[in-house]
This record gives C-alpha cells, sequence and structure tokens, in this order.
C-alpha cells in the first residue's frame, strides 16, 4: 500500500482531469438523451468548454461594483481595481481566510450565449491584522519578483467584492485596506452613480465587517498606526534602510570571497597533494631501479 494521499494531492489530481472527464461524460448523456431542461441545457453547454476568442476589458461592471483593471486605475481619478474574498487558505483545512488584491487583467468568456467573467488579481502578501480596525498588508509591484505568487490568480468576478488601499503612513511600503462601496447605476431610483455611492449596502458593510475579524493571510500582529512621519524623518528612515541594504550587499560580497579563497585553498592542497604523490612515486621507481 502506498503513502495515504494528500488533500492537496487530490485537488491537483481533480483540477487536471475534471474538464476532460465532464466533457465527455456530458457528450455521452447527451447521445443517451438529448438535454431538454433549462438546467440540462446548461450543464451540458459548461461542459463543452468556452469559445475560443475571449473579450477583454479595461473596466467591469458586477455584484454591484464598477471594477477596473490596475492599469485603467492609474488614469482615473477613483480606485477600482482592489478586490477582496474569502477562500480557503489551503486543501488541508477547512479554514476560511479573507485575500486582498489588485486587478490586473478582466476577461470575459463565452458559453455558447453565458458569459462568465474572471480577473486575474495579483495577490498581496504578508497581510497582517493591527488592532481592532486597521489590516495592513504589501502588494507587490507588477514587475517585482516577488509578484508571483502560490495562490490561483484567475478567479471569478461573482466571487469578490471591492476594497480600495491607502499608503501606511508609519510604513510606506505597506497599504492600509478599506471596504468599498457599492454603486449599482438605475437601482433604488438613483438618478446616477454619485447619487447611489452616497448610499452603500448596510447589509454587505455589516458583513464585510464580521468578515474582517476572521482569520488574514498571516498571523495577527497588533500594531497602532502612527501619525505621518515629518520630511526629517522620512529621509532618516530612508537612510537607514539604505545603509542596511549596503550592509547586505557588504555581508554578500565578503560571504563570496570567503568561499572564492576557500575553493582556492583547497584546489592548492589537492595539486600539492597530487605533486607530492607523484614525487614519491618517482622516488620508488628510481629505487627500483638502482637496486
Amino acid at each position: 500500500m502506498g503513502r495515504p494521499r494528500k488533500m492537496g494531492d487530490v485537488t491537483k489530481k481533480h483540477n487536471s482531469s475534471f474538464t476532460r472527464w465532464f466533457k465527455q461524460t456530458q457528450l455521452v448523456e447527451a447521445q443517451r438523451k438529448r438535454p431538454s431542461t433549462e438546467d440540462e441545457k446548461l450543464i451540458y453547454t459548461l461542459s463543452q468548454g468556452p469559445a475560443h476568442n475571449v473579450r477583454t476589458y479595461q473596466g467591469y461592471d458586477i455584484n454591484g461594483y464598477r471594477f477596473y483593471t490596475e492599469e485603467k486605475d492609474r488614469n482615473s481619478e477613483n480606485q477600482n481595481s482592489g478586490v477582496t474574498m474569502l477562500s480557503y487558505a489551503d486543501d488541508e483545512t477547512n479554514v476560511k481566510e479573507r485575500f486582498f488584491g489588485r486587478i490586473e487583467e478582466i476577461w470575459e468568456l463565452n458559453y455558447c450565449g453565458e458569459t462568465v467573467p474572471m480577473f486575474r488579481v495579483r495577490w498581496a502578501k504578508k497581510v497582517e491584522k493591527e488592532g481592532r480596525y486597521f489590516t495592513t498588508m504589501v502588494i507587490p509591484d507588477a514587475k517585482s519578483k516577488n509578484a508571483s505568487a502560490k495562490n490561483e490568480p484567475w478567479v471569478l468576478g461573482s466571487q469578490v467584492d471591492q476594497c480600495f488601499f491607502i499608503t501606511d503612513p508609519s510604513r510606506p511600503s505597506r497599504v492600509v485596506v478599506r471596504r468599498g462601496k457599492r454603486s449599482i447605476i438605475g437601482m433604488q431610483g438613483d438618478a446616477n452613480e454619485e447619487d447611489l455611492d452616497k448610499n452603500g449596502d448596510p447589509k454587505m458593510e455589516e458583513e464585510f465587517d464580521r468578515h474582517f475579524d476572521m482569520p488574514t493571510t498571516s498571523k495577527r500582529r497588533h500594531h497602532r498606526l502612527e501619525p505621518p512621519p515629518s520630511a526629517a524623518a522620512a529621509e532618516e528612515e530612508d537612510a537607514r534602510a539604505a545603509a542596511t541594504e549596503e550592509e547586505e550587499d557588504a555581508r554578500a560580497a565578503a560571504a563570496t570571497e570567503e568561499e572564492e579563497d576557500a575553493r582556492a585553498a583547497a584546489a592548492t592542497e589537492e595539486e600539492e597533494d597530487t605533486r607530492a604523490a607523484v614525487a614519491e612515486e618517482e622516488e620508488e621507481d628510481s629505487a627500483t631501479t638502482t637496486a
């Protein structure tokens, strides 16, 4: 008997084989009985996969929010690329955690007329619950090596809520997350988006606050947000960071130099041993010849 399968292994196997199994099963079922009900038609349509042509968008309205890609956000007065969602942290536990990130791409898949929006999200790292009201994190730059994540980047647009990020004044490399407000155009008698944006959604906000008390993607750490630093303090912090980086580079250079010295010493010792062995062999041959 082999070792018991882990949930992670089962999930990988499921992800790699389910689409093919689903399509083949529905094809056989359709040959036996033609889909007649709306549910049967929908299941058959989904099993055949999406159209090869994919529509892409810079903005998308769903769940009562207006979402933008991060690129479009740069040219907008409002921030609409922040998303948050609840999901299982891994395949080994049943604990849900809240994840945060920014939308990089928006795709719309088409299943024979049934459209499914998908968001590609660059997820935040080092999420920390700081006190009762603040959650901070680091959102890697898109071009950074740290931007790649083990978390699945693609999510259903229907699964996410909107949030926005504010730079943490005490630690500029981190951001503070705040919830977004729903903005459903043409609902509840509101004349335009701006009027409705003032209303929000009390039920959603209450649920969002409750979810904020759930575990985040790292251990909780209590930290009080300090007031914005002065220009002198900011310069001093930058100088410390530069000094630390310079010190780390010096240590790395020293370690490399030590490693090279060790290799050279080992090579010299090996060469000396070889010469000694050759000299000893020549001496033995000379003694044998003389005898």
